[in-house]
């Protein structure tokens, strides 16, 4: 399954470029929208995996995990393209006129290697956060062992590059949990050791 805007670069090419792949279905409409994701008609939990490879201001992606990680399958995966680390808080760009004068303070810029979506806890949405924290999640750098990176740096421009370590290169993978995550301070343990004295041997032979 595949979902684009009718305006965006998919919705005139695609659909000839896939007329000899039943398999491959495309759908029209816009993730940040519920009453169009709805309109999907997808089953919770259906999905072996979500890519998130659509609008990359930070906003959007986590709108979007919101509506679509109800699809992904217990021990799933959710991936999220295109994640900036470093770049402009409101726009996930690197681009800015005022840098380019001399006052990159007034452009709003994470510091280097933070990426929003991820490390930024207060500006995320309770559902959000709670299913970023809930999943097995990470932030991968795809660059490291790039062959040409000073090619790939010219052909990414200023917008969505700065470094090395800046960039919007970055992935984020989700895997939806097969078991609840427990917290130390909120669950009880499910199994509690039959023996208190702490001098004597624990279960397993430890100590």
């Amino acid at each position: 399954w595949g979902l684009d805007l009718k305006s965006g670069a998919c919705f005139e090419r695609c659909p000839s470029k896939f007329a000899g792949h039943p398999r491959v279905h495309l759908r029209w409409g816009n993730s940040c929208k519920k009453p169009h994701v709805d309109r999907l008609g997808f089953a919770r939990e259906s999905m072996d995996l979500v890519l998130d490879d659509g609008d990359h201001f930070p906003l959007s992606n986590e709108i979007t995990l919101v509506h679509f990680w109800p699809f992904v399958k217990k021990g799933g995966y959710y991936v999220i393209e295109d994640v900036a680390t470093g770049a402009r808080q409101a726009t996930g760009r690197y681009g800015c006129r005022a840098a380019l004068r001399g006052f990159p303070e007034r452009c709003g810029f994470a510091p280097g290697g933070f990426a929003q979506l991820v490390r930024n806890r207060t500006s995320l949405g309770d559902e959000a956060r709670a299913i970023i924290e809930e999943a097995d999640t990470v932030l991968v750098d795809t660059l490291p062992g790039h062959r040409n990176l000073d090619a790939f740096r010219e052909r990414m421009g200023v917008t969505w590059m700065r470094d090395q370590v800046d960039h919007n290169s970055h992935l984020v993978v989700l895997r939806k949990r097969t078991e609840a995550r427990r917290h130390p301070n909120r669950d009880p343990d499910p199994d509690p050791d039959p023996n208190p004295n702490p001098n004597a041997p624990r279960r397993g032979g430890r100590r």
